[in-house]
């Protein structure tokens, strides 16, 4: 396969990933649940004291229902309600985002391993279009940003063990 039509068919898959995880963020899906509010309502809080709801300054597990959320995704969500305001879109955001790096880095990943371009195409495609990961990504899941950090982590150690 010519290298044109790679970064043609490359592009595309990028292109198609970035709409089906952010098109319409912060009305789809429909509704807003408990932890999506909290982590908005949280990283708020930060932004504008540097504590969390309960007082406590950059804590390392935020305290929120009862139960407790780890601090990756609403450090990350600071960023976001700063440049779009509290609303659904700004939480959501930062899984989207890792979902979508994720997808470009999975293809460098699979190419990696295989050394297959049309290989690493079919399974980019396969993870842009998949289901359970556009599931994850369009709303409030610390998954999104876990699968971006492993599927990196695993290339660069692979990359790595290769060169």
């Amino acid at each position: 396969m010519k290298h044109k039509y790679i970064v043609l068919l490359l592009l595309f898959i990028f292109l198609l990933a970035a709409f089906l995880r952010f098109y319409k963020l912060g009305s789809i899906p429909y509704g807003f649940y408990q932890d999506e509010s909290a982590i908005g309502y949280n990283a708020l809080s930060i932004l504008e004291t540097g504590k969390d709801e309960y007082g406590k300054s950059f804590p390392l597990y935020f305290k929120s229902f009862g139960d407790y959320k780890l601090p990756i995704y609403i450090y990350a969500t600071v960023g976001t309600v700063a440049l779009f305001g509290l609303n659904e879109f700004a939480v959501r955001f930062p899984s989207a985002f890792f979902g979508f790096l994720t997808v470009i880095v999975f293809y460098f990943f699979v190419n990696e391993l295989t050394k297959n371009k049309k290989l690493s195409l079919i399974a980019t495609f396969l993870l842009a279009i998949n289901p359970w990961h556009l599931h994850y990504n369009r709303a409030t899941f610390e998954v999104s940003i876990c699968l971006f950090l492993f599927v990196l982590g695993t290339y660069l150690a692979q990359a790595f063990v290769e060169h």
